[in-house]
């Protein structure tokens, strides 16, 4: 995940992701040398990332960069990661 703190919107470039059934949006990230990665080391088969994707409001982060990668670490007979992705509004 990158540090929303190092992302400027100049760095998101809006995207449509086409399904068979339906398009959804999202964003491909610029390469930025002052965007701050970090990834969790070691993470267990019952280890979880939650983390948030969209926000209307502005004075805060609005959008989680995330990625994956290959870690040539990690042994090659080790399990898949797992991904589950929910959609929630929350009013307050």
């Amino acid at each position: 995940m990158c540090d929303a703190r190092t992302v400027n919107k100049k760095d998101l470039v809006s995207i449509d992701v086409v399904y068979p059934h339906f398009v959804d949006e999202a964003y491909e990230v610029m390469y930025d040398p002052a965007h701050r990665w970090f990834y969790k080391k070691g993470m267990k088969n019952d280890d979880i990332i939650i983390f948030k994707v969209g926000d209307t409001e502005e004075t805060e982060a609005t959008v989680c960069v995330h990625s994956a990668f290959v870690d040539p670490s990690v042994p090659s007979d080790t399990p898949s990661r797992f991904s589950i992705e929910v959609k929630a509004i929350v009013f307050g």
